[in-house]
């Protein structure tokens, strides 16, 4: 029967596969009653290397049950990891993290040892495992910004300082550059348009703008049609003339600037605007000169 690792188990770091290599070789020879694989809650709470290596070679072994709250069966997997392991700082201070992040899961009745966990914080994580909480406090800044850089200090393939200065370059170097805010919209002069009338200047131009287009891209049409047997009554001069005079009056109507007068703040009672708090080039063009 396969198990799953309790949440404790993989609060240290996994076996490195040379390591891992080896102990498959003499995995047969590991186990007794007296080096069971012990369970907790039905998971692996410790012994999970050995467990995967017997899993991988087909060999059955022994198990045992822990009987206790969570606090005593992280006692227990602590002792046993100190026993086999000499981790380095940065290796401890990873795993002072992520006790400090651990679920309380399992027996809900275990209240005292629910509490327990679900109160760890840095300092005593960092107590609890032997080192300082700053370095706990820098196991999690790495953990936010890298987790991947992370996992290999847990692993001991790099020391904590020498990889949270690497994430920390790359995080600034990737940093996306703060996107300047739009430039003000403008009128048809370049000045600056007044939020209130903006919306409707821009796009009531926009509209008059449209139409000048399609009657230009008509141009050739019409010249055509002129030369054909069925616009004999046509005159493309007169026609032309007649499409550009109509053109320029659309242009000269369209909202041209904001209007000027009343500090654009115009009502209904504006002799210009009447309102509209924008001026068509017609009106500009009328307007005296210490208005504009």
């Amino acid at each position: 029967m396969k198990y799953g690792i309790h949440p404790i188990a993989n609060i240290w770091p996994e076996m490195d596969d040379d390591t891992f290599a080896r102990l498959k070789e003499s995995v047969g020879e590991l186990f007794d009653d007296n080096h069971p694989v012990w369970l907790y809650e039905n998971m692996i709470l410790d012994g999970r290397h050995r467990a995967r290596a017997a899993d991988e070679l087909g060999i059955k072994y022994p198990t045992k049950e822990f009987i206790g709250s969570w606090r005593e069966a992280m006692d227990f997997a602590k002792r046993e990891n100190d026993y086999r392991r000499h981790m380095s700082v940065g290796q401890r201070a990873m795993v002072a993290e992520s006790m400090a992040n651990i679920q309380h899961g399992g027996n809900r009745k275990d209240q005292e040892g629910k509490r327990l966990l679900e109160n760890v914080t840095v300092e005593s994580a960092a107590r609890y495992v032997g080192v300082d909480a700053t370095s706990v406090r820098r196991a999690r800044e790495l953990r936010a910004i890298a987790p991947a850089a992370a996992e290999r200090v847990k692993q001991g393939k790099e020391s904590l300082g020498g990889a949270l200065k690497k994430a920390k370059k790359a995080a600034a170097e990737t940093k996306p550059i703060p996107k300047s805010p739009p430039p003000p919209p403008v009128d048809a002069l370049g000045k600056p348009v007044r939020s209130k009338s903006s919306d409707a200047l821009l796009a009531g131009r926009g509209r008059f703008m449209e139409l000048i287009r399609i009657l230009r891209s008509t141009k050739k049409e019409l010249h055509d049609l002129c030369d054909h047997p069925f616009g004999r009554c046509l005159h493309w001069q007169t026609v032309e003339t007649d499409l550009k005079n109509l053109i320029n009056n659309i242009d000269k109507s369209a909202p041209y600037t904001t209007c000027p007068l009343n500090g654009g703040e115009c009502d209904s009672k504006c002799q210009v605007c009447r309102g509209s708090q924008w001026v068509s080039e017609l009106q500009w063009g009328g307007i005296p000169k210490e208005h504009k």
